[in-house]
């Protein structure tokens, strides 16, 4: 009857296997879903940080495909790990779902061996168990899907904060499908061994049939010379059960090892070198105006405004800026200098900046005429003092009260290798009939507002002049960026006063506090750990349900043995310790595993990834092992308390005869 590649009876059998051990389909059900869940968000992901960044290419800069695409590249430090992730989850997956249908074929593989008795061909064996494949992903993926995405959306806020490109949820049919069939392909994987096994025994094999057949090593003669005790028993099953402890190994290694590394990430994040970088005082006031071809460009600020916010309670300025656009004759050098800079080197950072089609045209302009837009930035003492840190400083003396008294000019310069693409310090040139000699180059800080008057100012040099010279050649110019300091308790009120003048006079105002940056700061790192901490939680569920797994099967798969044990004369408590020391044993191999890897990875590794390797700046390398001490007591629990439930099944199968 089997002969005729019967793939209907196939499918029978499959429903009765998935029927029969719903216990252990059910387990293999979970993780499909817990896999289908992860796989979902993280398609979910990678779909809207690619959308968000074409629709944020084609609108607010608007670029075509071709930069898109360039754009894109440039993202790709942000969307690697994303992309990277689904290798893990799709090896943890692997390692349950396998394991279950590992277990499967120990518990069953009699059965098999009477239907290759009856005529069933190796074809139709395989058949079988890819129908049960199929059932797991049946109810898995849907599951799955519905987690994933519900998750997503529930914590869109946490996980879509990583980029300083805004990210909406994106969800489509495309993601959710791919999602699925990566789970379906994984779920296939793991009960390709297990059919190969079942479908490539023989009747007899299939009837001795032991979990490592083998010959008898010295080792086995050595433990039947010593004196049985329930340690030795434990330990004796479990050299013989290599493979399923290993299974258990790795998973709740990948586990421990992402956990650790994500928390080590998440804790060396330092908001006070973000703040550093990225606000010069408390509050940072500007003004912005809507311009031509959906730009915005920057506007001085009201005097009576800037007098009004200096007048609060508790505040001090630290600082002001100045801006206007003037057009510069490049000479030779200079114009050499420029195209060399980004031309050289296969031309690297002209092909970084072609994203940007506006400074593109600006540059091509530049090179056509000789002249390009210089950026002139009045600045005060203040501000003078911030661009002679040493963390700014990069090529001259700045001396600031001979700054100050006129004269002179700091150049905006650039960080990395390749030259300055700006003038150098002893250079001269005239700005607004003026001539400057430039002092020295620095670093013009983060937060400084690159909103241009013009579209030709894409491409610009950035120049800083002292605030009075700047004021006697450019009179009708104001202040256009301010910066406050405020007393601690007069915060509060400041804000509300800030927040109110932008409401009911001023609705261009734009309003930059410390607060605000440094609770972007902090959900911009949760957001990263969110996604991180969700797959090592996941791997690390996915890993205890592996080693519940592990432990029921291979104390349940021996329950006749106890049974015999019992009646032999082994006492209750005898059996007890023999099931706990099972237990212990695995999960001390476990955590003798786990703890070097976990150690080596968030310790040296993470050191080197986050100094050395990665461009994460804002972060300041902390190790510790809170992760690995709170998971331990679960490991225990576990691994005592399974055997402990096993031992009530052995004893009421004891009753029963």
């Amino acid at each position: 009857m089997f002969r005729n590649n019967n793939l209907s009876v196939c499918r029978r059998l499959a429903r009765r296997e998935f029927r029969f051990h719903k216990s252990r389909n059910l387990l293999a059900v979970l993780s499909a879903a817990l896999t289908m869940a992860l796989f979902t968000v993280l398609s979910v992901t990678v779909q809207s940080l690619v959308g968000s960044i074409h629709e944020y290419s084609i609108s607010e800069m608007h670029a075509t495909e071709e930069m898109y695409r360039q754009l894109l590249v440039s993202q790709l430090p942000e969307l690697l790990p994303y992309v990277l992730s689904f290798i893990p989850v799709f090896f943890c997956g692997f390692l349950i779902i396998y394991n279950i249908f590992r277990i499967g074929v120990d518990a069953d593989i009699r059965f098999y061996g009477k239907l290759i008795t009856l005529g069933m061909t190796p074809r139709q064996i395989r058949a079988i168990w890819y129908e049960l494949a199929l059932a797991v992903c049946g109810l898995g993926v849907p599951l799955g899907a519905a987690l994933g995405i519900g998750g997503a959306v529930l914590f869109e806020h946490e996980i879509l904060s990583f980029s300083k490109i805004p990210i909406g949820l994106i969800l489509s049919l495309k993601g959710i499908a791919a999602a699925g069939a990566l789970t379906t392909l994984t779920v296939l994987v793991s009960g390709f061994r297990p059919a190969r096994i079942t479908s490539g025994l023989s009747p007899m094999a299939a009837a001795r049939y032991m979990e490592l057949p083998g010959r008898r090593d010295q080792s086995q003669e050595t433990y039947r010379k010593k004196r049985i005790t329930p340690r030795r028993m434990a330990v004796y099953h479990l050299a013989h059960s290599k493979r399923r402890t290993a299974v258990v190994i790795a998973s709740l290694s990948l586990a421990f090892i992402l956990l650790s590394c994500v928390y080590v990430q998440y804790i060396s994040a330092d908001p006070e070198i973000y703040l550093h970088h990225v606000a010069f005082s408390d509050y940072t006031l500007s003004a912005v105006r809507a311009g031509g071809n959906d730009t915005y460009v920057s506007s001085d600020l009201e005097p009576s405004f800037v007098r009004q916010a200096e007048a609060l309670p508790g505040v001090s300025r630290g600082g002001a800026l100045y801006k206007q656009e003037v057009w510069l004759n490049l000479e030779d050098r200079v114009y050499n200098r420029l195209t060399n800079y980004f031309e050289s080197e296969g031309g690297w950072r002209l092909k970084e900046m072609q994203a940007d089609q506006y400074w593109t045209r600006a540059y091509e302009n530049m090179r056509k005429s000789h002249t390009c837009v210089g950026l002139v930035y009045g600045v005060d003492r203040g501000y003078t003092q911030l661009l002679a840190g040493p963390d700014r400083l990069i090529d001259g003396t700045l001396d600031a009260e001979q700054f100050a008294a006129g004269g002179y000019a700091i150049a905006e310069g650039a960080d990395g290798e390749g030259g300055q693409p700006n003038y150098h310090v002893g250079e001269r040139l005239e700005i607004g009939g003026r001539t400057f000699e430039i002092m020295a180059l620095s670093k013009a800080p983060a937060y400084q507002r690159t909103d241009h008057d013009s579209v030709e100012s894409a491409f610009s040099l950035g120049l800083f002049i002292p605030e009075e010279s700047f004021r006697q050649l450019f009179p009708k110019r104001g202040i256009c960026e301010l910066y406050l300091n405020v007393e601690e308790e007069e915060r509060a009120a400041v804000d509300r006063w800030l927040t109110d003048y932008r409401n009911t006079k001023d609705p261009f105002l734009d309003i930059r506090s410390k607060t605000a940056l440094r609770e972007t700061f902090d959900r911009q790192i949760r957001s990263g750990a969110a996604v991180g901490a969700l797959l090592a939680l996941t791997f690390g569920l996915i890993g205890i349900f592996n080693l519940a797994n592990t432990l029921t099967a291979g104390i349940l798969s021996r329950s006749q043995e106890f049974i015999a044990c019992l009646k032999l004369g082994m006492s209750d408590k005898q059996l007890l310790y023999s099931m706990l020391w099972e237990g212990v044993c695995v999960t001390g191999l476990v955590l003798a595993v786990v703890y070097p890897l976990s150690l080596l990875a968030a310790g040296p590794g993470m050191y080197l990834y986050l100094t050395k390797i990665s461009s994460l700046w804002a972060y300041q390398y902390r190790f510790s092992i809170r992760p690995l001490l709170a998971c331990t007591p679960i490991l225990l629990a576990v691994s005592a308390g399974i055997p402990l439930l096993c031992y009530r099944v052995v004893k009421r199968q004891l009753f029963r005869y």
